[in-house]
């Protein structure tokens, strides 16, 4: 298991350009592909510019969306809330040919951060899957990440997993249901979210978003990544 401070991946990023699943075979040529989430759950609808164009429009609390196609290559950025418009995040950067990518906002109304991932990034292990799992809950505390296979056998795929940073776990490739839970607690007693019938695939790429606030929208977002 990997362990990298999320805030290390953070850099400025942008989303564009006409809708793709990861699954479209037309990806040769001069595209990237990038999805959006926002993760700030007490901010209002965001909006997205690229190259100072709207391209995206009242993005809600939670959504991931799907990936989007952009040319690869230098645009700039600005993601923005309504109601009222404030500017929670902006920048530019050069995106790379055929790579996957995740952005979006996390954090509070008042002190937003960028995220940034590259899906493309790393080895799935022979004849399991690979699991990312990101904390992007303030307030949370830590967490660990169980799955049950086969009924009544659960591993421990992370233990104490603190905000603002990530969990790149290889998994079993078999059907499973994860459970989020509180670091230091029974499993029994600790549980924050499951999510039943869960069956990664060897090979495959997933990732995890734990956001929102425990008392009142706490939500695991699980989703296969695009770099397949």
């Amino acid at each position: 298991m990997k362990i990298a401070t999320l805030l290390a991946l953070v850099a400025a990023m942008l989303f564009a350009g006409g809708t793709s699943r990861a699954a479209d075979p037309n990806i040769a040529g001069g595209n990237s592909f990038v999805r959006v989430l926002h993760a700030i759950s007490n901010s209002p609808k965001v909006d997205v510019y690229l190259d100072g164009k709207k391209k995206l429009n009242d993005i809600e609390f939670d959504t991931l969306s799907k990936y989007l196609r952009i040319p690869s290559g230098y645009h700039s950025f600005r993601i923005t809330s309504n109601n009222p418009t404030r500017t929670l995040a902006s920048g530019s950067r050069n995106f790379s040919r055929n790579h996957f990518y995740t952005v979006g906002v996390f954090g509070m109304l008042n002190s937003p951060k960028l995220f940034a991932a590259d899906d493309t990034a790393g080895q799935v292990p022979y004849n399991r899957a690979m699991l990312t799992v990101y904390h992007l809950a303030p307030g949370a505390p830590a967490v660990g990440v169980t799955g049950t296979i086969r009924g009544t056998e659960v591993l421990t795929f992370t233990r104490s997993l603190t905000y603002g940073r990530r969990a790149v776990l290889g998994i079993p490739a078999l059907p499973m249901t994860v459970r989020v839970v509180r670091s230091n607690m029974p499993v029994n007693r600790g549980v924050l979210k499951t999510i039943t019938g869960v069956s990664p695939r060897a090979g495959r790429k997933y990732a995890a978003y734990v956001i929102g606030n425990v008392s009142r929208n706490f939500k695991v977002l699980l989703d296969v990544t695009g770099s397949q």
